[in-house]
């Protein structure tokens, strides 16, 4: 008979395969009975010893199981690594815009009289700073329209804030008319309306309002000799939502009107030599033209406003459950752990801009459970350590290929629950979605490194007051020609049992003929308490009629009823164990 075979039962089930595997006693020597005679047997007692049954010989660890020792326990321990693509949300272009010049007439503002003007002056006789005629700009009334237009922002960028233009817009003021009389003039109470909320800066001393879009000057300018002046604005930021700016479907629109006010003065020092003073002082218009126009298209690099960006590509290869000891892997059992742990290792690449994205994690059983198993980490550091479990663990899980020490407990309250079911499962699949959803400052557009992590799923062996464990094992081979000649009405066992598990065990068990064939109307039941370290009483009864005896179906259920963590070295000790048959003994010697 196999007694090894019986280590396979583990905790109150090794008990009753290991009554019936022991040997008869040589001493009941049946040779001499007469074989006319049937032998009536009562409380025959059959002598049986059966070695301490530890939780490490139950199990029988292989090397490539996925239950380990680790530290005196048994623990489920997978590990795994996971990469993204790269992070990338795109620069974009807003076109260099075409802007309308404007082109009209302005009207004389003031002509100055000379006193005592003789005809046919000359310049050299007029006083010097004599102002001698202006012309007023406001009175053209006109305008131009500048539209900015961006037709490929990614789509990871939701709403625009503000955005790093860095281009320069030059202003051009040209006037025609006065070429006859004058080398240069001057430009008195010069205002140019631009586009408002911008951050622009201003040659010749100009002021931006950025509210209103003014831009002032403290004192007078000076044309140049060709009667022009151009003014130069460097444009560092749009403030685009304040300006009004749009972003629809990936299209960026920022529209507004320019014009310019003041005064073209001409003074004595303006004058050419040979001027014409009478005919420069009848004048009632002369022309105003203004161009204005970008130095280049306006590459957008960085911005600030809100992202919602999706990292691409982790893939995680499922966390397989396959190699799991039988003896915790039988139809019927259910295991719920205490509280396992999964250790996620991951950089966040956009932490120098202040980004810090969350991970929604979603642990899949297969078969499928009925529950879902979600949480949520939120990477805010460059390197960031987690630990997910129901309760913070009181010692982070190490070994020699991880660190964990200094992981951020995140609760993940039914994770004990991912077991449970009918069946452990076979596999369970970790999916990982990052995402960026934030508001972003002077975030800078391009390409950042992917996200790469690992993980370490650290479930020791610890049931729960709802995990029990069912089994079924067939112990067989007793019969020869001796027990075959056997019919037994009544067995009873009386053991005394010792064991350091705090699991209850309920047993039953029916005897099989030597065809294989169980005896269903012969039933024995036997009861073990989840009380450790204290002897318990152990008796099995048997009745009924049982021939061709080889031996017994046991089915058990183990109810953990505790939160003990399973150890090799829990121990089962069977003691003065006797069985007693009562049957009997029908041959032909």
């Amino acid at each position: 008979m196999d007694l090894k075979r019986s280590k396979r039962l583990w905790i109150g089930l090794a008990i009753v395969s290991m009554l019936f595997v022991g040997c008869m006693d040589e001493k009941y020597d049946l040779s001499d009975i007469d074989s006319d005679v049937t032998v009536n047997v009562k409380d025959l007692t059959i002598p049986v010893n059966i070695d301490d049954i530890t939780l490490s010989s139950v199990l029988d660890l292989e090397e490539d199981d996925e239950i380990k020792e680790i530290n005196g326990i048994y623990a489920v321990v997978k590990k795994g690594d996971f990469h993204s693509n790269a992070i990338s949300i795109d620069p974009f272009v807003i076109r260099k815009p075409s802007i309308t010049p404007i082109s009209a007439d302005i009207n004389v503002q003031n002509t100055f009289s000379i006193p005592n003007l003789p005809a046919g002056i000359t310049v050299s006789l007029i006083p010097a700073g004599t102002k001698l005629i202006c012309f007023d700009i406001a009175s053209a009334n006109a305008s131009t329209d500048i539209s900015l237009r961006a037709t490929n922002v990614d789509a990871s960028i939701v709403s625009i804030n503000t955005i790093g233009a860095d281009a320069v817009l030059t202003a051009s003021l040209q006037f025609s008319g006065l070429e006859n009389f004058v080398n240069d003039f001057y430009i008195e109470d010069l205002v140019l309306y631009l586009p408002k909320y911008l951050n622009a800066s201003i040659s010749d001393g100009g002021e931006y309002d950025k509210a209103t879009g003014k831009v002032t000057f403290a004192s007078s300018l000076i044309s140049s000799q060709n009667l022009s002046k151009n003014i130069t604005i460097t444009v560092k930021d749009i403030y685009a939502s304040q300006a009004g700016a749009t972003l629809k479907d990936g299209v960026f629109s920022y529209s507004s009107s320019c014009k310019a006010e003041g005064s073209i003065t001409v003074y004595k020092e303006n004058l050419k030599p040979t001027a014409d003073i009478n005919a420069l002082l009848q004048l009632n218009k002369i022309r105003y033209n203004c161009s204005l126009a970008f130095d280049r298209d306006i590459q957008i690099t960085d911005f600030s406003g809100n992202v919602d960006y999706t990292v691409k590509g982790i893939n995680v290869d499922p966390i397989s459950l396959e190699n799991i000891p039988d003896v915790l892997n039988q139809t019927g059992t259910q295991i719920g752990l205490e509280n396992p742990q999964i250790y996620v290792k991951l950089n966040n690449p956009l932490h120098s801009m202040n980004v810090s994205p969350t991970a929604d994690l979603e642990l899949i059983p297969n078969p499928a459970s009925d529950q879902q198993f979600k949480t949520s980490i939120t990477a805010d550091k460059a390197d960031n350590i987690f630990c997910l479990s129901p309760v913070r663990p009181n010692n982070f899980f190490s070994d020699n290929e991880s660190d964990y020490s200094q992981a951020q407990h995140v609760a993940f309250s039914n994770l004990g629950q991912v077991l449970y079911g009918n069946r452990i499962p076979t596999s369970i699949q970790l999916d990982i979605k990052a995402f960026a959803k934030q508001e972003v400052n002077n975030f800078h557009l391009g390409n950042y490194e992917p996200v790469n992590g690992e993980y370490t799923f650290y479930a020791p062996l610890q049931l729960t007051d709802e995990s029990h464990i069912a089994y079924e094992d067939t112990i067989d081979g007793w019969n020869d020609e001796d027990v075959d000649a056997i019919t037994i009405s009544k067995i009873t066992i009386n053991a005394e049992v010792t064991k350091d598990i705090p699991y209850g065990v309920t047993l039953d068990f029916w005897p099989i003929n030597k065809n294989g064939q169980k005896i269903e109307s012969v039933k024995g039941t036997a009861t073990l308490s989840k009380d450790a370290n204290k002897p318990q009483p152990l008796i099995i009864n048997m009745e009924g009629t049982v021939t061709h005896l080889d031996g017994i179906i046991i089915k058990a259920k183990v109810d953990a009823a505790s939160t003990a963590t399973l150890a090799p070295t829990m121990k089962l000790k069977v003691s003065n164990l006797k069985a007693k048959v009562s049957g009997s003994y029908d041959k032909e010697l």
